[in-house]
């Protein structure tokens, strides 16, 4: 039977981590634990891509090396695996070293029949069909978790007559901004909310502490408390109030109610503050990314 509720223990966590070491091994963990593997697929892509990004400047550093040797008939996809790196990545790394430009290696990853060489055109489709993570299959399941999360939240908020403006409403009038600005606050737990961020993955100690200093913190600075949601879990201990910061999982939603005073303070959450009055400490820190 599968666990409906969305915390999870550090040891299980810790467990899950350890035995994730490949795409295949999530069904047996899912039926193990009694999991889902939509949840269990977040997990180990929170994995992949902070060990990719740990080490890629590493890998990198001996791309010439990768590309010599793939010149003279290593296949790609044996470099990948003799340096447990993604295959898409290590593509990436190696072919942009004498043979493609960035922008011709994400258009040939996207359609390889395009590719005139027999031997790249073989080896591209054979990374794209092992890497669940940074094909452009990968990478729009991805992006559709994130998008379904935004469509619940809007989802909920119209079915509870909650009106809001979204991301979109509200871009270029302010530095930053949440999934959803509540056009009047909400409570939990006796607290204001007036606003609400949708994270379409699994909030571990790494994931939380990046996202309140990337813009949970800045959010809370401009237009007050708010909730941030982790559809796919949180791990215990770290759901509730971080200051001004609510971390919940898709049952806190059932949490929120209409404030008893009717919402007067409502217009204190359209008062937004300049950037220069964020605290230093929590300004965004921007992290490399390779795509």
């Amino acid at each position: 039977m599968l666990r409906t509720l969305h915390i999870i223990s550090q040891e299980l966590y810790d467990d899950l981590q350890a035995h994730l070491n490949r795409h295949s091994d999530i069904p047996a963990l899912a039926k193990e634990h009694g999991l889902p593997e939509d949840t269990l697929l977040v997990i180990y892509t929170q994995k992949v891509t902070r060990d990719a990004t740990r080490r890629y400047y590493r890998v990198k550093g001996r791309a010439r090396k990768f590309y010599h040797q793939w010149r003279s008939g290593k296949p790609l996809m044996h470099i990948s695996a003799e340096n447990r790196y993604p295959p898409v990545l290590t593509a990436f790394i190696v072919l942009l070293e004498g043979e493609l430009t960035r922008k011709e290696f994400w258009r040939v990853v996207a359609n390889p029949d395009r590719v005139g060489d027999a031997r790249l055109r073989r080896e591209l489709k054979e990374i794209v069909r092992a890497d669940p993570i940074y094909s452009p299959q990968g990478n729009e399941v991805q992006v559709a978790r994130g998008r379904e999360g935004e469509r619940r939240l809007q989802e909920w908020l119209d079915r509870h007559g909650q009106t809001y403006r979204t991301e979109a409403d509200l871009r270029g009038k302010f530095p930053k901004t949440p999934d959803v600005l509540l056009d009047s606050p909400l409570e939990l737990d006796g607290n204001k909310i007036f606003w609400i961020e949708s994270k379409g993955n699994f909030g571990d100690k790494v994931e939380v502490g990046r996202n309140l200093r990337r813009q949970l913190w800045s959010y809370a600075d401009m237009f007050g408390p708010g909730l941030v949601i982790y559809w796919y879990g949180v791990i215990d201990g770290l759901q509730g109030r971080t200051d001004d910061v609510f971390v919940g999982v898709p049952e806190s939603l059932d949490g929120l109610a209409r404030p008893r005073d009717g919402g007067a303070a409502a217009a204190t959450a359209m008062v937004a503050r300049s950037t220069a009055d964020v605290p230093r400490s929590r300004q965004p820190q921007v992290l490399p990314h390779h795509r």
